[in-house]
């Protein structure tokens, strides 16, 4: 009994870890991706799009290597295969005649590469099927809109001649942004030292107030005739000829303190004063700016868009298709296998059978 119960726990350990190395192989195989693009066409199509000139030419355009098409076993074996080949292999093409449409397939373990290689192949395809199928008539339409795009885009340049010289406006009006913004700064530490100055006048620190010294010796004067005056009037009275003459010069710094004093608060009102309108002619100034950034950038824009249509009209006349003849879906790549989308039963399974594999085993032994 005891030697059964102890090949069932051997078995059961032994299942057990042949279900975590199982787990193990399962996490670690990267998921592979499939994207997929659609184009018009007929079942002869597919041979076009197959076609290794085509496929060359795709790989050229998007400089896909040898290894963003490698698979996970080839790689870990450090097989090496040619570029072309990997793309054929990893290449489906399906055929759908109720509607004619064409289904492009590339499966690969960067979701990326996929959906690039998918895109560009079918845009190769639709470049290929215009040139075979232009007509004059198509070929004539398509130079006409060339033309008239390359004129629409000629006066948009003659009309507006700062986009000759763009990037320099754009640095003179940097330049002069920063220029007004240093301004700014410093009209902004002028205010807050007024403001600190009538801060002071307020609490009564007239000999602190800072930038004026005449202030600050007219308090001094006045505060030692004050006790100049208060000595003498208790050494001889308030009746008393040099108690009189002291009074009367304190008066007279007393008024002349008030004279500096309405001074210094007239000057702090005019500086101010002037600062603000300093600030707002600034502002003004920046706001400016800000329209003529703005009508550059829409300027820019404007631009982009015509040397845009520009190079579409001329793409289209090059390999006389037309905007509309050929659409096609852009691929977007999902995923084929998921490291653990059916780990959960391989697990079990693998569990099971090397579970029941040991016990038939253990039975056999004991016989």
């Amino acid at each position: 009994m005891k030697e059964t119960l102890a090949h069932g726990w051997n078995a059961l350990l032994t299942a057990v870890l042949a279900a975590m190395f199982s787990a193990l192989v399962l996490l670690a195989i990267p998921p592979e991706y499939r994207a997929t693009a659609t184009v018009l066409g007929t079942s002869d199509d597919q041979l076009v799009v197959q076609s290794g000139d085509l496929l060359e030419q795709v790989l050229n355009q998007t400089r896909v290597q040898a290894d963003h098409l490698q698979g996970w076993l080839p790689r870990w074996l450090g097989r090496r295969q040619d570029t072309m080949s990997l793309l054929r292999e990893r290449l489906t093409i399906a055929y759908d005649q109720t509607n004619d449409w064409i289904s492009i397939s590339v499966s690969s373990l960067d979701p990326g590469v996929a959906a690039i290689l998918a895109d560009h192949i079918a845009e190769a395809f639709v470049d290929r099927k215009a040139e075979l199928s232009v007509s004059p008539a198509t070929r004539l339409k398509l130079a006409g809109e060339l033309a008239a795009v390359e004129a629409e885009l000629d006066a948009f340049v003659m009309k507006h001649p700062a986009l000759e010289n763009l990037k320099q406006e754009r640095s003179l009006l940097a330049n002069r942004r920063a220029v007004l913004q240093q301004e700014q700064r410093v009209v902004n530490q002028q205010l807050a030292a007024l403001q600190e100055k009538s801060m002071r006048i307020d609490q009564g620190e007239l000999e602190a107030v800072p930038g004026e010294p005449v202030l600050g010796r007219s308090v001094v004067l006045r505060d030692k005739l004050a006790l100049e005056l208060s000595e003498l009037s208790t050494r001889y009275g308030n009746r008393h000829v040099r108690y009189s003459a002291a009074a009367a010069k304190l008066d007279e710094a007393e008024r002349q303190l008030g004279v500096a004093l309405q001074a210094v608060r007239e000057r702090i009102r005019v500086m101010e004063s002037g600062n603000e309108k300093s600030l707002e002619g600034i502002r003004r100034d920046l706001n400016q700016l800000d329209e003529a950034e703005a009508r550059l950038l829409k300027l820019e824009e404007e631009l982009r868009t015509l040397q845009r249509d520009r190079e579409i009209a001329k793409r289209h006349y090059e390999i006389g298709q037309l905007p509309h003849e050929q659409p096609w879906y852009s691929a977007s790549a999902e995923p084929v296998r998921r490291p653990g989308e059916y780990m959960l039963g391989t697990v079990a399974a693998t569990f099971l059978f090397v579970f029941v594999l040991v016990l038939a085993l253990s039975s056999r032994t004991r016989r």
